[in-house]
């Protein structure tokens, strides 16, 4: 039969939502509770205004909306579908992301401005900034402004909350307030041309702020500043004056260029020369001074066309007390004073006497044959003078030349200035000179040879001196040569020989001696050295006995062999080395204080061999069997002469070199060795 199936409800069927409560940015799972079958599980949100739904996750659209959400299983083969009731879903704003503030830039100086933004944070809620407790900075908007850059300044900004995210506020930064740079600052200077002793008054142009403004002259060297008063210390030097306004709270401090103020020199006070005294005789001088006037230049005095007086720095003098003399003064510019010149005023000029005359006489002590030249000191004026020997016995005077007449006479001397226009006559006292004999001309010895040998003299004689006097020669302090009268002997040609001359004094001439000269001593040459060798012949292992004749001297004798090749000397005894060799022999004497060495002419000495000790042959062994052979050698004899062996008229045996054989057993063998 036909039995009709039918499908039945679920159990109820629950949405939930995990979690069920939903910040903006974050999702809920959603999941069911109850119902039955396989049917598949769809969700709504439904009219949901805060809340959208994929698959079975749910995302918040707008925290400030609704979200209620459903579950509907669907029908199976055994399950009709079903639709679990609404369930509310809490949506709740979210905290926004880290919120920066920004200054740009982050340094300000004062009257510019920072534009403000932010990085970070979330949403669409307005941006505000703040300064703050800041006490150098305000913000109007998103600008921020310097109200004190010596303040400070800290800023934040917030963004406000909107449906999906919470108000944030950022952290504080610190904006770098800085003082900004004053306008140009320029000094004024009124007058900016100021005469010494008077001043200008300093004023400024242009610059920024509240800072105190100062004057300062610098380096300047004619000028000062006090306070803003400018004064002149020296108007030959310069004057640049700069102003600095202060920095202040918002302005860094500003110096002015400098400015040149002219300086300028003033006229000194009227000027007054005084003479002191005002009449002034010939030879006399008056001081020059001054009154009035000012500053601090070099005063200097002018005679003008005076033909009368002239200045030497402030003397005037008398020059001719005939003319006129008109003198002036002259104050020099300064620094800061204009040159100032005197009105002329007028020095009375007076005649007077010479000063005392005094007659020299250079030398005062005047030798036989030369002269004295007369002069004078003291007096004045442009008289001739003339000099008078008066009533001396020994001078007689030509000019103002006085020559010795008599060295044994008297000499008095004086002299006499005629009168000119501006002085009398005057005549000195007279003056004593002395009269003295003189001195010889230089004196020569000259040695006759200069250079003597041992054993030769040299005659001395001289040149130069005067008069009459003697001479006589001396070898002073020598070593090695003695005079006798005018001759000069060798004693030590090794010693030294230096001579001198004197020719004695005389009536009218002192005595003089020559300078020393030098004579040059040389050795002589000795007799002919002759060598004797005793005996003349001399075997080999021999000596002979080496002497001399002839020579002189004490020098020592060597003897030489020279060249020789066949014998050899030790002190005086000679020796053969060799006695088919040469020998050829010398003596040499040496040199002492007189004699130079000298050599011998060579002698050859003979030299002749002599005769080898005993030589014996020895036959080693001395019995020699046929067929075997005995070794030949040598005891004594001499030399290096070869060894050969002979078997004379032997008949049993032969040599070969040093070594015997047996030719014949029944012969005989007499054996002999000769050395060459």
């Amino acid at each position: 039969m036909t039995v009709t199936l039918t499908k039945i409800n679920q159990s109820a069927l629950t949405a939930v939502a995990t979690p069920s409560t939903i910040p903006f940015g974050s999702t809920s799972a959603l999941t069911i509770t109850g119902g039955n079958g396989t049917g598949a599980v769809t969700f709504s949100a439904g009219t949901s205004t805060g809340c959208s739904i994929t698959g079975s996750t749910l995302s918040v659209t707008d925290a400030s909306g609704t979200c209620n959400v459903s579950a509907t299983r669907a029908a199976d083969n055994n399950y009709n579908g079903a639709t679990s009731a609404e369930i509310a879903v809490t949506l709740t704003t979210a905290d926004q992301a880290t919120l920066t503030v920004v200054a740009t830039p982050s340094t300000v100086s004062y009257g510019n401005t920072s534009a403000l933004t932010t990085t970070g944070g979330n949403g669409t809620g307005a941006v505000t900034y703040s300064a703050g407790t800041s006490t150098g900075c305000s913000v109007t908007g998103s600008t921020l402004s310097v109200t004190d850059a010596s303040g400070t300044c800290n800023v934040s900004a917030t963004r406000a909350a909107d449906n999906n995210y919470n108000a944030a506020t950022s952290a504080e930064i610190a904006v770098t307030l800085a003082t900004t740079n004053q306008a140009t600052l320029t000094v004024v200077a009124t007058p900016s041309t100021v005469s010494y002793g008077n001043t200008s008054a300093l004023t400024t142009t242009g610059g920024n702020g509240t800072g105190a403004v100062t004057y300062s002259a610098g380096t300047s060297t004619g000028c000062s500043v006090t306070g803003s008063t400018l004064s002149v210390t020296d108007a030959s030097g310069t004057c640049n004056v700069s102003a600095t306004r202060a920095a202040d709270n918002n302005y860094n401090a500003a110096t002015s260029a400098e400015i040149a103020v002219s300086l300028v020199k003033i006229d000194q006070a009227a000027l007054t020369v005084v003479a002191t005294p005002s009449t002034v005789a010939y030879g006399s001088t008056s001081a020059l001074t001054t009154t009035g006037g000012s500053g601090t230049g070099s005063v200097t005095y002018s005679a003008g066309t005076s033909t009368g007086c002239s200045v030497t720095g402030s003397t005037l003098s008398v020059t001719d007390a005939s003319g006129t003399c008109n003198v002036s003064a002259t104050r020099a510019a300064d620094n800061n004073y204009n040159a100032a010149t005197s009105a002329e005023i007028a020095v009375t000029l007076t005649t007077t006497d010479q000063a005392a005359l005094t007659v020299v006489a250079t030398p005062s002590t005047v030798p036989y044959g030369s002269t004295s030249a007369l002069s004078i000191t003291g007096g004045n004026g442009t008289g001739a003078v003339t000099y008078s020997a008066g009533t001396s016995t020994g001078c007689s005077v030509t000019g103002s030349t006085l020559s010795v007449t008599d060295a044994s006479g008297t000499c008095s001397v004086s002299a006499t200035r005629a009168a000119d226009n501006n002085y009398n006559a005057a005549t000195s006292a007279e003056i004593a000179v002395t009269l003295t004999t003189t001195d010889q001309a230089a004196l020569t010895i000259v040695a006759t040879p200069s250079t003597v040998s041992y054993g030769n003299t040299s005659a001395l004689t001289t040149t130069g001196g005067n008069g009459t006097g003697a001479v006589t020669y001396s070898a002073g302090t020598s070593t090695g040569c003695s005079v006798t009268g005018s001759t000069l002997s060798v004693t030590d040609a090794s010693g030294t020989c230096n001579v001198s001359a004197t020719r004695a004094a005389d009536n009218n001439y002192n005595a003089v001696t020559s300078a020393e000269i030098a004579v040059i001593l040389t050795t002589t040459d000795q007799a002919a050295l002759t060598v004797v060798a005793t005996p003349s012949t001399v075997p080999y292992g021999s000596t002979s006995a080496l002497t001399t004749t002839g020579g002189n001297g004490t020098g020592a004798v060597t003897y030489s062999a020279g060249t020789s090749t066949g014998c050899s000397i030790t002190g005086s005894t000679l020796s053969v080395t060799d006695a088919s060799g040469t020998c050829n022999v010398s003596a040499t004497r040496a040199a002492d204080n007189n004699y130079n060495a000298a050599t011998s002419a060579e002698i050859a000495v003979i030299l002749a061999t002599t005769n080898q000790a005993t030589l014996t042959v020895v036959a080693t062994p001395s019995t020699v069997s046929y067929g075997n052979t005995s070794a030949l050698t040598t005891t004594g004899g001499n030399g290096t002469g070869a060894v050969t062996y002979s078997a004379g008229t032997s008949t049993g045996c032969s040599i070969t070199g040093s070594t015997l054989s047996v030719t014949d057993a029944s012969g005989t063998c007499n054996i002999s060795a000769t050395r060459a």
